[in-house]
């Protein structure tokens, strides 16, 4: 079993955005991503290193609070 790093944490300064006739409002967002490389690769056809690596990004999200004022709210 791999080593578990820290733990996660939340954003302590988030981006603060003014909108108007609501007040502030507070965007956050995470990435998550991921890669492979594969060593011993076998392929076929003129393209044989075409997947021998890959990389994607698995999700990603955007978090728009409002967490003072009369109207309060979160939306992702």
């Amino acid at each position: 079993m791999p080593a578990m790093g820290q733990t996660l944490a939340g954003n302590t300064k988030p981006l603060k955005v003014d909108a108007g006739p609501l007040g502030g409002v507070y965007i956050t967002g995470v990435l998550s991503a991921m890669g492979q490389y594969e060593s011993n690769f076998v392929g076929s056809g003129t393209f044989s290193d075409e997947h021998r690596w890959m990389a994607d990004l698995t999700n990603g999200q955007v978090v728009v609070q409002k967490v003072d004022g009369p109207i309060q709210g979160l939306a992702t």
